[in-house]
């Protein structure tokens, strides 16, 4: 496994892009589409287009309404009183549009990168190579480690089952995303590790993610000397 860094904030966080890292959640996507065009939110004509790759055309037709809207509602201000200040606001809204687009493609760009991640310590405000170096020997040790968050992912999804049934599920589709806790093979693809947390305590490391039993807090670890000592929701990754 490789460490590259490739932005640190003076915030106690860094983006690091860690390549071969073994992973949760690898049919994750897969599984929220299915629950997607269960509900009709998409279909398979309009989710992908022949690359595999998200359909913008509905998108910028959208957008190219709104911009015909803005220039009609402007050509309808003029020799309005206060028809200028109204064309002005009007101007506004259309750059402070183009400014989110740019901000939602920088976005979208690290989301869809499966190797990016959120690496926050606790010793500092700014990365320092000690902060690389225990990161690296905690990845060192993720082979071993790995079947035992597993093992404790669905120790937990089982025991909490009842409850996330009643609060997240209730219909067909929701057994793709939250089937019956049979084995831990179940959970599998239910998780994915989004951040590592370098936690002052030594030999101390907490992880969080996304995970479908929890769309809202997120689940959290922490691994000390190997062994998970903590599970539960992403705050007691902190």
């Amino acid at each position: 496994m490789q460490i590259e860094l490739v932005k640190a904030y003076r915030d106690s966080r860094a983006h690091c892009r860690i390549t071969g890292f073994p992973n949760f959640g690898d049919g994750l996507p897969a599984l929220e589409r299915e629950v997607h065009k269960a509900m009709g939110l998409v279909t398979d004509d309009d989710a992908t287009d022949g690359d595999g790759e998200t359909d913008e055309a509905g998108t910028e037709e959208l957008d190219g309404l709104v911009m015909e809207g803005i220039e009609h509602l402007k050509s309808m201000m003029e020799g309005v009183p206060g028809g200028q200040r109204v064309a002005k606001l009007l101007d506004q809204i259309d750059l402070a549009g183009d400014d989110d687009d740019a901000d939602e493609d920088v976005g979208e760009e690290e989301e869809d990168d499966p190797d990016l991640y959120d690496v926050y310590y606790e010793d500092s405000r700014v990365w320092q190579e000690a902060h690389r170096e225990r990161l690296d020997v905690f990845l060192r040790s993720w082979p071993a480690v790995r079947g035992r968050v597993l093992d404790a992912a669905f120790t937990y999804y089982r025991d909490h089952y009842e409850d996330i049934w009643a609060f997240w599920g209730g219909e067909d589709h929701d057994k793709l995303t939250l089937p019956d806790p049979t084995d831990r093979s179940v959970v599998e693809d239910l998780f994915r590790i989004d951040a590592f947390y370098l936690r002052e305590a030594p030999n101390n490391m907490g992880i969080s993610g996304h995970c479908t039993w929890d769309d809202e807090h997120g689940f959290g670890a922490v691994i000390k000397d190997g062994e998970v000592e903590v599970f539960g929701q992403a705050s007691d990754a902190f």
